[in-house]
């Protein structure tokens, strides 16, 4: 069961990491590409990858992904603030 879409391969790892690390096994697939030069994401979007749960685990996996998109960056952490210096 899909449970959320990741806008490139590098997102979909993370979450698929995150899951999985969870205990829910979650699995990343791409839409069916159209490699033409970028026209992919002109016809569907920028969130060409899925991640997919058993049906079962999917409320566990949707609150989970939606508590990590929401946390605010650690700090050290890319994209996040940088150790204060002591």
């Amino acid at each position: 069961m899909l449970v959320q879409r990741a806008r490139n391969e590098q997102e979909g790892r993370l979450l698929v990491e995150v899951l999985e690390q969870a205990g829910i096994d979650a699995f990343l697939r791409q839409a069916p590409g159209y490699a033409y030069d970028g026209l992919e994401s002109v016809w569907m979007g920028s969130e060409l990858y899925g991640i997919y749960v058993l049906e079962h685990a999917a409320a566990d996996a949707e609150r989970l992904v939606k508590e990590y998109l929401e946390a605010p960056p650690a700090r050290g952490v890319a994209g996040g603030s940088p150790p204060a210096e002591s």
